[in-house]
């Protein structure tokens, strides 16, 4: 799978993603991150996200967790080469907003 065409692919979840933290943010302040493994298939012409866990993360939120893995759903990724399924690791890093707690 090429590296820079699955990170692309990615950073479109990340508004998603960052709309969860946001709503949280204020029980989480500061910096945070959240490691996720996920499962790529290659379902035609695209890849999909097939499911996904967090494998290590600052926030011990169980909804926010849910909320990041269901943030790549709809994510659609170039296929797998082999046309099998491919196993990412993948993690995040998230800033609160210049404006968080005025």
């Amino acid at each position: 799978m090429n590296r820079e065409e699955l990170r692309r692919a990615i950073q479109k979840a990340v508004p998603l993603m960052r709309q969860c933290f946001e709503d949280t943010q204020g029980r989480y302040p500061g910096s945070q991150s959240v490691t996720l493994k996920f499962t790529l298939a290659a379902e035609g012409p695209v890849g999909r996200f097939q499911g996904g866990e967090v494998v290590e993360t600052t926030l011990q939120d169980p909804f926010l967790q849910a909320c990041f893995v269901d943030s790549l759903l709809d994510v659609q990724v170039p296929p797998p080469r082999d046309g099998g399924k491919v196993t990412v690791t993948y993690p995040f890093r998230f800033e609160p907003a210049p404006d968080a707690g005025r």
